[in-house]
């Protein structure tokens, strides 16, 4: 299976023809700290001739995530300009924020015997944000990487590990000589499309088109989430509530939904 080759000459006014916007497609890439996840995402840029940035080297600020723009192939008669998030590994309180901006993640997973239960925890936090989240949900692609590792477990007992049904998708991956990514890509464009596809709105069409900008709207909500891989303290017990005087009924609002409820902890 080929990714579809990029478009020649630009789009849209500029090339003379009246074609309609670009598809805005988002992959973010996720996984557990070490998985392989920033090394993945370069060895995309090398294979599609595309650089990818940080917006450390960009604009001298702290690293937040790395960024690959890609333009290549149509879809319902429309480009499609897809844009690789991935998010490093030691800054995972930026993973929720990204992950309900997704089309579709690319999980990449750890599937060397050391590396298999963090790989555990970090998606099970995935599956939960995803679950929580409206219809339609983004698409979930599992991306088996070190395969080149002498202690790379059997597919069969990454998959019980993971909870992989035999009819999920698990794309075997070398990221650090690039092996397998290209095919990974392909198939987390063709499950973003059918997000893409699925949502009602101008969401698509709003979506930030450089990493600068992106990092200028997480710049706006600075606000922590819990570290997917170590689960975040309990809080104290509050103490026992001291008696008031009767005071006027107050009305009761009905309860937010479970994904508002998570986009509001961000």
């Amino acid at each position: 299976m080929s990714v579809p080759a990029p478009l020649a000459g630009p789009i849209g006014p500029a090339s003379g023809r009246d074609d309609p916007p670009p598809i805005a497609l988002r992959i973010v890439v996720d996984g557990a700290s070490t998985a392989g996840k920033t090394t993945t995402a370069r060895a995309l840029g090398e294979r599609l001739g595309r650089p990818v940035v940080t917006p450390e080297e960009a604009a001298g600020r702290t690293l937040l995530f790395d960024w690959m723009d890609h333009v290549g192939g149509r879809s319902d008669g429309r480009a499609i300009r897809t844009q690789v998030v991935a998010v490093p590994g030691h800054l995972p309180h930026l993973r929720a924020r990204l992950l309900v901006t997704a089309d579709v993640v690319l999980f990449v997973a750890d599937t060397s015997a050391a590396g298999i239960g963090d790989t555990r925890a970090a998606l099970a936090q995935v599956r939960e944000l995803l679950a929580v989240m409206p219809e339609p949900r983004p698409g979930l692609l599992v991306q088996a990487n070190k395969r080149d590792r002498p202690d790379a477990l059997p597919l069969d007992e990454v998959r019980t590990a993971l909870a992989l049904a035999e009819e999920d998708l698990l794309i075997e991956t070398v990221a650090t000589e690039g092996d397998g990514v290209r095919q990974s890509y392909v198939y987390a464009v063709r499950l973003g499309l059918q997000h893409v596809r699925a949502v009602e709105g101008p969401r698509v069409a709003d979506r930030q088109l450089t990493a600068d900008a992106l990092l200028d709207q997480l710049d706006t909500d600075p606000h922590p989430v819990p570290d997917p891989v170590r689960p975040a303290p309990r809080p104290a017990p509050r103490p026992a509530p001291v008696a008031r005087r009767a005071g006027p009924t107050r009305r009761l609002l009905p309860p937010s939904p479970p994904w508002r409820r998570w986009r509001d902890r961000l």
